[in-house]
């Protein structure tokens, strides 16, 4: 699991911290993690064209994609943490 929350944290950098910045592309926290691990397969078969999503999904495997999918989903965004 540390290892998918390093690779999650590479997100952060275009997603921002929270995954929620609202200048940042889309935002990722409370996505279901069947959807987000669709759409980096998507990027990773080229089958969905992007600026860097699709060479960065390149680099991973499925099992690391769907581990990176499953960490994303259980972020929360800022206005629902206590």
């Amino acid at each position: 699991m540390e290892d998918a929350k390093a690779m999650a944290a590479v997100c952060n950098g275009c997603h921002g911290p929270l995954l929620s910045s609202p200048l940042s592309p889309p935002l990722l926290h409370n996505q279901p993690a069947d959807q987000l691990f669709t759409k980096l397969i998507t990027y990773k078969t080229g089958q969905l064209e992007g600026t860097l999503m699709n060479r960065i999904a390149k680099g991973y495997s499925k099992e690391q994609l769907r581990a990176i999918a499953n960490v994303l989903a259980s972020t929360t965004s800022p206005s629902s943490t206590p």
